[in-house]
């Protein structure tokens, strides 16, 4: 806003580090600060968030839009969070600082946020999203308050402008309304008429200088706590480097040529800091009245500059001023219009440019919103009751949304909203209420069996003393039955006799206790297909099930094959597949049976079985040979060698499943081979199958210990 006396600027992604001094500033002994670090973390149509890193602390923003009319700003420096509102239907603006005031670091952050922010966004020369316009303007006025205010809860409405004239030239008119003894007072017009201003004070006004950007002598008003209460003078406002820019909204001229929004109550406030301290001082406290009033002009005016030398247009005659006319570069900065009849049919004229409104016929808005003709923005469609947006700026118009918008004796259908007809059961009649009637009975079918319908209810059937109901809702003579209900559980009622009778049930089928019999599958075998056998304990019929190549037999069993191949068979037998019997192997003269269902010819052997225990049958020649064991080794009984000593039954046959037996080693199938024997019965020798188990894990190896009767592990080797 032109009253920082030093204006911090930084140098990172493209803004530079400058000072321009106009008063002494009690930072101008201290180090040149770490540049700050700008990471814009989103920036959307809706939505913009990011983090500046400074020498002194951590700033976070987050500006968003609520929805089309509602933007929403938050600034959080360290611990400190400070918020924003933008309500563009009924233009105003709210700041919320909880009543926080900021130290010297923290005003320093805000300011190098600042800067960075209109690096960034660029405002001056392109137009802002809503949310991201609040952004700006919000850090820009925050960032140019004095040390030690308090941001309180405010409201900041659009007022009507209270504007003093120019004036002509540069005389020197100066008017001070001194008040030493007075603790507190208010602008009066005294001191403005003893000035020759008979029109009233400038205080609160919403007003651009009249000349925009172009410099002017105009009459600026503020009061300074502590020396006099009222001060009006004839000052240069306007956008020029070399004095700062007295009157912009902002710091200095900021970091874009002087560009932005030139204001009486921001020339106000200027003049007051200038002349009385600064934001970085306790002095400036003296001008807080003037930072408030500048809030409005900061939040609400439009830019009215794009940079020194070069401004609008005055639009009083309609024409260019002399200012642009004799300027080669401002031809563009004249008015484009002075009043909404200069623009197009859809625009409206704002200090001197055409801006398009946001709408002007319902096809400029969402398909579920209206233009509103007199505001020139879109609101949300309205529709009432149960209708829903028909996404053409319109309603449904559904026939109903519940039973009271249908006829007494219809309801509304919620899904396709249509009024229905309401459809009673049986007798049943609408109760003019969308509803039926519940009748209790509309036939005496309706009713228990000794019951009858009368006017829709039922009633007991009244007999005559020698008659009783015959459960059909009529009287019969009193007999010993009319129903099976009155005959025992086995028994069922005779209509005709009205005698109860035992139940009849055939085969294998019994009486249920309900007056009737079970209806069992089957009885016996003869119940079932001839492939099935009745089961006797669930009375259901199972296929016939049969082992090997048995098949059924077509009489409820299987046939008794005595072979299906040649292993049903003896070992010199083999089976005949057609009459499933074995036959004895027919070996011709000079050939014998091989003991494997066939034959070969007829020498000594043809299985080691068929030799001595200590033989062995070669298979070439078909003669039994002597065992030859290698030396410490004695033949085993079983056509094979083992150690001379005593083995452990897991080395031997029949437990050995071993490709090596009696070799005094115990593998791990010998092992567990033995172990499992146990395990299943075929041994009752637990010791030794533990004593096996362990040789094994020990490493297989073992031999006879005569000192302890018993096998010791020892090395392989």
């Amino acid at each position: 806003m032109g009253r920082r006396k030093a204006a911090v600027l930084v140098a990172f992604l493209g803004f530079a580090l400058t000072t321009s001094a106009i008063t002494q500033d009690p930072r101008a002994n201290q180090k040149a600060p770490i540049a700050p670090v700008l990471e814009i973390t989103a920036h959307r149509d809706d939505e913009i968030t990011g983090v500046l890193r400074s020498a002194t602390l951590r700033v976070s923003f987050s500006s968003r839009m609520q929805d089309r009319s509602h933007a929403v700003l938050q600034v959080k420096l360290g611990d400190i969070m400070l918020g924003a509102e933008a309500d563009l239907g009924e233009d105003t603006r709210t700041l919320d600082g909880h009543g926080h005031e900021l130290s010297l670091d923290e005003h320093l952050a805000l300011a190098e946020l600042n800067t960075a922010l209109e690096q960034h966004l660029d405002p001056y020369k392109r137009e802002l999203a809503p949310h991201a316009d609040l952004l700006h303007r919000v850090v820009s006025y925050w960032a140019e308050a004095p040390v030690g205010y308090e941001f309180k809860r405010r409201v900041i409405t659009r007022t009507a402008p209270n504007i003093p004239p120019l004036q002509p030239d540069a005389v020197a008119a100066t008017c001070t309304y001194g008040c030493e003894s007075i603790p507190s007072c208010f602008l009066d017009d005294s001191c403005c008429e003893s000035c020759g201003w008979p029109c009233g004070c400038n205080g609160n006004s919403l007003a651009h200088l009249q000349q925009g950007c172009s410099c002017a002598y105009y009459w600026l008003s503020y009061d300074y706590l502590g020396e006099y209460c009222y001060c009006s003078e004839v000052f240069v406002a306007g956008c020029d480097l070399d004095s700062a820019c007295l009157g912009r909204c902002g710091s200095g001229c900021g970091g874009a040529d002087g560009a932005g929004v030139y204001s009486y109550d921001c020339a106000d406030h200027d003049r007051c800091g200038r002349g009385h301290g600064d934001c970085y001082s306790s002095s400036d406290v003296g001008c807080l009245d003037e930072f408030d009033e500048a809030a409005d002009d900061y939040l609400l005016l439009s830019y009215n500059c794009g940079g020194c030398g070069c401004g609008p247009a005055d639009c009083g005659d309609g024409t260019c001023d002399s200012v642009c006319e004799n300027s080669s570069n401002c031809c563009q900065d004249c008015a484009q219009c002075c009043n909404n009849s200069d623009c197009g049919s859809c625009q409206y004229c704002d200090n001197g440019i055409c801006r398009d409104y946001e709408c002007c016929s319902n096809s400029d808005c969402g398909s579920c919103e209206t233009c509103n003709t007199s505001t020139h923005r879109c609101q949300n469609v309205s529709c009432a009751g149960c209708n829903v947006c028909n996404n053409d700026h319109g309603c449904t118009n559904y026939a109903c949304c519940s039973n009271s918008d249908c006829g007494s004796c219809q309801t509304c259908n919620t899904s396709t909203h249509t009024c229905q007809n309401v459809s009673c059961a049986g007798c049943n009649v609408c109760n003019n209420n969308h509803g039926c009637t519940n009748y209790e009975c509309c036939g005496n079918g309706d009713c228990e069996p000794c019951e009858k319908c009368e006017n829709h209810s039922c009633v007991n059937v009244n007999c005559p003393t020698d008659q009783v109901c015959d459960g059909d809702h009529g009287c019969v003579p009193d007999t010993e039955c009319t129903l099976d209900s009155e005959c025992g559980s086995c028994q069922t009622c005779n209509t005709s006799t009205h005698t109860c009778q035992n139940v009849s049930c055939g085969g294998c089928n019994v009486c249920n206790n309900n007056h009737g019999c079970t209806n069992y599958a089957c009885c016996s075998n003869s119940d079932c297909g001839s492939c099935q056998t009745c089961n006797t304990s669930t009375h259901t019929c199972q296929n016939v099930s049969c082992g090997g190549c048995n098949v059924c037999n077509n009489n409820h069993g299987c046939t008794n094959y005595a072979c299906c191949d040649n292993e049903d068979c003896g070992p010199c037998q083999m089976c005949n597949t057609s009459t499933h019997t074995c036959e004895n192997v027919n070996c011709p003269t000079d050939q014998v049976c091989d003991g494997d269902h066939g034959c070969a010819p007829d020498t000594d052997c043809n299985l080691d079985s068929e030799c001595g225990l200590c033989q062995t049958c070669n298979t070439s020649t078909h003669t039994c040979e002597s065992v030859n064991c290698p030396v410490g080794q004695v033949c085993n009984n079983d056509h094979g060698c083992a150690p001379d000593g005593e083995q452990h039954p897991a080395d031997e046959q029949p437990y050995c499943a071993c490709a090596t037996c009696g070799d005094n080693r115990i593998e791990m199938c010998e092992a567990i081979g033995y172990a499992s024997a146990w395990k299943q019965g075929d041994h009752d020798d637990m010791a030794k199958a533990m004593l096996g188990l362990f040789i094994w894990q020990s490493g297989e190896c073992y031999t006879w210990d005569d000192a302890t009767s018993n096998w010791i592990a020892e090395n392989c080797n």
